[in-house]
């Protein structure tokens, strides 16, 4: 996963959990942001105030 730029990974993750694929791979993506110190809560609220991230 170290090939994928930051905002790929993110958006992958947000659709990952948008269309409810696998917990697994999604906690993988989940491991891989932190491991590059993205705050997941900050994400997820900010999707929230602006839905149109989720398209």
């Amino acid at each position: 996963m170290e090939k994928l730029s930051v905002n790929s990974l993110l958006q992958a993750y947000i659709l990952a959990k948008k269309i409810g694929l696998d917990p697994d791979f999604i906690k993988l993506l989940e491991l891989e942001l932190r491991r590059r110190s993205v705050n997941l809560k900050k994400i997820m609220l900010f999707q929230k105030r602006d839905p149109s991230l989720s398209s």
